[in-house]
């Protein structure tokens, strides 16, 4: 057990460091989607749904195999969510016995399992609302990263008195950006409810709900490692009462092998050291009962009815014909087909973006791009010299690029709303889409003798500076839209904008003005004059 514990500690520490570390250069030894990559059921839903099978989830290999030898070791040891359910348990002491409900319906996890896949053949992913890897990677982006960099700053806080009085410069003048999210409090809710059934049911989620730890049993039924039973055995209940996973059947000598983790929990307890695991082909119990893994020919049909509603409704829904004009992707996302078939909804590529413009969407591309990521550009811009989304994300739906082709992704075309410009509507003098402009797309000309500005869309890239500077209150005055962008699946970026008419180099190397994601308390906006 204190093994099983080390093990699930150093694990759950390596996923939380390769998450906090996948925009320094320990991503470039090990791929911070590690854990995304090594998922079986996320690689066999991007098969069913994208039609082919990514390179990228060779990983996953080692999970199938373990499954094969020692059923779901996965869970008990390696899997993060599990190891914080089991954390979240004990020390609430949540009993340990089935519930009703579970009794009476045993095919319950399977039912799920057949529902993902089932959903994935239509071309719609439930890995965002399921999956515990993918659950558990978007939560940490949305929630756990912004509350320790919440808690970081507070503290940088107390120390800067400190600091300042002892004259250490690089730590009073320090600051920590908190990234916000949208949807965070629906993160929350989601897993606070898996938290909640593991608190009133050890793992509950995992027995009941998990489709990843049921594809995993699976492939487990017949493991070479498994429970086996003594005949010393005095059928006190002890190994049942002390199973995190009611694996331990009413005869305490069958064995659920769909739900068994490999924990060694029920030999610990027992009072005659009669239950050890052995390898198949020595003396052991093979008994499993078939009643927790059997799914009926009516779970079967229900699963495949829910799936297929479910994949119908979402390819008659409007969003998924005509998403909207603003809704705006990262840079080398591909073609929006594509890119939601192959996209996990992880939150990675959301964590490591340098100005945090990309936010989880919500209905802007239809049920189907539900928690897919899009950018806010009033919120911030996309930042000309970054392309971590690319490199971080685990399946491709954002192309690793160059900076180079990242610059020639053009994302969109701003596009000015002259009823809210200043000086169209007021005939002030604003400055401030002209100075912030990296592209340098926005020029002044003369129109009733007076100088207007306007949007040169050949050199638009659709970064966003001017919608997140616009100094205009709530939406503001320079938009950007999805006209002219370009997505491509293969390819070169720089080749096609050229083949366009776009020119983006001899850009504005330097924004000369304040840092847009740190503004300077007393400052005006770039092109506004003290009176």
């Amino acid at each position: 057990m204190n093994l099983r514990r080390t093990l699930q500690g150093l694990f759950l520490v390596f996923f939380f460091l390769l998450f906090f570390t996948a925009s320094s250069s320990v991503s470039r030894l090990i791929p911070p989607d590690l854990f995304l990559r090594a998922d079986p059921l996320a690689a066999a839903v991007v098969f069913l749904i994208a039609g082919s099978a990514a390179a990228v989830f060779l990983p996953a290999l080692v999970l199938v195999i373990s499954a094969l030898l020692m059923g779901r070791a996965f869970c008990g040891y390696v899997c993060p969510l599990g190891t914080l359910l089991d954390l979240g348990a004990r020390l609430a002491r949540s009993p340990r016995s089935e519930p009703p409900w579970l009794l009476r319906h045993p095919g319950l996890p399977f039912w799920i399992l057949s529902l993902v896949l089932l959903c994935g053949l239509l071309g719609f992913t439930l890995l965002a609302w399921l999956d515990p890897l993918v659950l558990l990677s978007r939560t940490t982006a949305l929630l756990f990263q912004p509350w320790l960099l919440e808690g970081g700053k507070a503290f940088l806080e107390l120390l800067r008195p400190l600091a300042s009085k002892k004259e250490w410069f690089w730590l009073s003048d320090a600051q920590l950006q908190v990234p916000r999210f949208w949807l965070s409090a629906l993160s929350l809710v989601w897993m606070g409810g898996i938290v909640t059934l593991s608190l009133w049911r050890s793992r509950l989620w995992c027995r009941a709900f998990c489709p990843l730890g049921s594809l995993l049993g699976l492939l487990g039924r017949r493991p070479l490692l498994a429970r086996s039973v003594g005949e010393s055995c005095l059928d006190c209940g002890a190994c049942q009462e002390a199973c995190p996973m009611g694996a331990v059947e009413r005869d305490p000598r069958q064995t659920a092998r769909g739900r068994c983790l490999v924990c060694g929990r029920c030999g610990e307890v027992c009072p005659v050291k009669a239950i050890s695991f052995l390898r198949r082909g020595k003396a052991f119990t093979p008994a499993a009962t078939a009643s927790s893994w059997v799914l009926s020919r009516r779970g079967l049909l229900s699963a495949g009815a829910l799936g297929l509603v479910t994949g119908l409704t979402v390819r008659v829904d409007a969003g998924r014909a005509a998403p909207r004009d603003r809704l705006i992707r990262p840079p080398g996302a591909l073609p929006e087909p594509l890119f939601l078939d192959r996209c996990l909804r992880c939150g990675l590529c959301m964590s490591v973006c340098m100005s945090h413009t990309i936010q989880p969407s919500l209905w802007e591309a239809g049920l189907e791009g539900i928690w897919s990521p899009r950018l806010d550009l009033r919120l911030a811009p996309c930042e000309k010299h970054c392309n971590r989304c690319g490199q971080v994300c685990p399946t491709g739906a954002i192309r690793p690029l160059s900076l180079e082709e990242r610059t020639h992704a053009k994302i969109g075309t701003a596009i000015l709303l002259k009823e809210r410009c200043l000086v169209w509507e007021q005939d002030k003098t604003c400055l401030v889409c002209d100075e912030i402009c990296p592209y340098d797309a926005i020029e002044f000309r003369e129109v009733e003798g007076k100088r207007r500005p306007f949007v040169t869309e050949s050199r638009c890239n659709g970064c966003g500076y001017c919608e997140h500077k616009c100094p205009v209150q709530g939406e503001s005055a320079i938009v950007v839209a999805r006209m002219g962008e370009i997505r491509l699946e293969r390819g070169s970026f720089v080749e096609e904008a050229r083949a366009r008419g776009f020119v983006f180099e001899g850009s504005r190397e330097e924004v000369q003005s304040p840092s847009p994601f740190q503004p300077q308390e007393g400052e005006l906006p770039p092109g506004f004059l003290r009176p």
